[in-house]
């Protein structure tokens, strides 16, 4: 296996993920099925670009493997140097981390930092809610029982209003044929798209953004229902990623990065804002 993945017993991990969830359904979708964890914190890194340090938030509510996978990953991991004034300097900043464990053989599962994102936009340079009222759940996948989470893209111009808006994602947390699973991705995007064209942002104040006319901004919209309506952190969550549709009006090379690796509820405007990472997430 390559470096930094960790093999876990099938047992470990029907404990801590939705295991019966990842075992039905067709074979094919059970193969693309895993299991999925969300997991914040800092990174500490050097002038050269080597991580010094990492802290994970809420540690203690996270199993001992993840924060082993995390070790592993964080210690490979090369970032470009952060320059304070020219100048390289240490730096400090935010990480967000998407860990899947997927099923390997009979009685394995192999893990790995999927995605990351690191760094804040300032306040003055990041788009604001204006009026964004969520997506009304499509009654066919309450009936259903079909929850999952569609990672948006929005442009939007100088009045605020929404202009363009892609389904960039639509991550599924249920097993079903394959013309099922495309149903079901179709009808939450459909969702999401409609209450999209009706928000309104406002514009940044401060930094070079301030003196564009459109910025665009990632929104991920969840659909969960009852209990997985506020997933517990540290918990591993049933998850079957879909396609990744390209954003038609603008092209991006982040390496290692992934719009799952973004928290529900957040808007996120598109672009590098923190340091760049020069490995894989994975540290490879």
């Amino acid at each position: 296996m390559e470096r930094n993945f960790l093999r876990w017993s099938l047992a470990l991990v029907v404990l801590l993920a939705a295991g019966s969830v990842l075992a039905t359904g067709p074979r094919g979708v059970r193969e693309t099925a895993e299991a999925s964890m969300l997991v914040t914190g800092t990174v500490d890194i050097e002038p050269d670009g080597r991580v010094s340090g990492y802290r994970l938030d809420r540690v203690d509510e996270l199993p001992p493997a993840v924060v082993d996978l995390v070790t592993k990953a964080a210690g490979a991991w090369r970032f470009e140097p952060v320059l304070v004034d020219g100048v390289a300097a240490p730096a400090r900043t935010s990480m967000s981390l998407r860990l899947v464990a997927r099923q390997l053989d009979e009685d394995q599962y192999v893990a790995e930092v999927r995605s990351a994102k690191f760094g804040e936009v300032p306040p003055g340079q990041m788009p604001r809610n204006g009026v964004r009222t969520p997506p009304r759940y499509p009654g066919s996948m309450l009936a259903a029982g079909v929850s999952g989470t569609v990672y948006l893209v929005a442009r939007f111009g100088i009045d605020g209003t929404v202009e363009d808006v892609i389904a960039e994602q639509v991550n599924l947390k249920v097993v079903a044929g394959e013309n099922q699973m495309r149903i079901y991705r179709r009808t939450l995007a459909q969702a999401s798209i409609a209450a999209a064209r009706k928000w309104t942002f406002v514009p940044p104040t401060d930094g070079l953004a301030a003196g564009e006319t459109h910025w665009s901004v990632r929104v991920p919209v969840s659909f969960h229902i009852g209990r997985d309506s506020k997933p517990e952190y540290g918990q591993w969550q049933a998850y079957v990623p879909g396609p990744r549709q390209e954003i038609p009006w603008i092209s991006e090379d982040e390496r290692g990065f992934s719009p799952d690796a973004l928290a529900a509820g957040g808007i996120y405007p598109l672009g590098q804002h923190g340091p760049r990472l020069l490995t894989g997430p994975n540290g490879s």
